[in-house]
């Protein structure tokens, strides 16, 4: 049913060679660095609007979901910081890592929706992972399809909101991992301001449509 290996070196939609994937992963955040030209619109708005929807983390979405991350941990960084500076030249002034926490919230938890590829890739590589396992199986049957997923886990139970085993995993979709780890954020992020107005305002984002003026 299926050639192995196939002719081009590479699965339609499957995991590539870590040459191919990192040479991805730079690809992306070189087209990220147009987002240097944003602030030239003059509607801060608007701005913000296509740098969510457009330059952020949806030109990652294929590397995340064919990359382990252990393996591309300074690319992901790279991308968050050009966010974050892109960010910064927009509202014209320098976030600090408090401000930029809540920024990378979804609007629904008081963010601005500017999700980090460093925070939320472990999710969609594990996701992915997890739903394409059984098609790998049957294409390299009768061997076993040998993906390290270990330092992958780590680096999501270590951002995620509760510990979860590689089973948990297989059985959870990449919206509840990441909504997982954005809860995690959440609550570091109130725990780490102090001052009850501040805490108040972080309240009172929760405050149905709180965000809706931004969409």
């Amino acid at each position: 049913k299926y050639k192995w290996p196939p002719p081009t070196g590479r699965i339609r939609g499957g995991r590539e060679t870590k040459e191919n994937i990192h040479t991805r992963s730079t690809n992306a955040y070189i087209r990220l660095r147009l987002t240097a030209s944003l602030p030239s619109l003059g509607d801060s708005h608007r701005e913000y609007a296509l740098l969510r929807s457009c330059f952020s983390l949806p030109k990652m979405s294929y590397a995340l979901r064919t990359t382990n991350p252990s393996t591309q941990i300074h690319v992901l960084q790279r991308f968050d910081n050009v966010m974050r500076s892109t960010l910064n030249d927009i509202l014209g002034a320098a976030l600090d890592d408090q401000q930029w926490l809540q920024a990378t919230l979804p609007v629904s938890m008081g963010g601005l929706g500017l999700r980090s590829a460093m925070a939320h890739a472990p999710a969609a590589f594990l996701s992915s992972v997890a739903s394409s396992f059984a098609l790998m199986e049957e294409i390299v049957a009768p061997r076993s399809a040998l993906i390290n997923v270990a330092s992958s886990l780590h680096l999501l139970n270590d951002a995620a909101d509760k510990v979860r085993t590689w089973e948990e995993v297989k059985e959870s979709k990449q919206m509840v991992l990441s909504h997982s780890i954005d809860l995690r954020s959440k609550q570091h992020l109130f725990e780490s301001t102090e001052r009850i107005r501040d805490q108040a305002r972080l309240n009172s984002l929760n405050i149905s449509h709180a965000g809706a003026w931004l969409n």
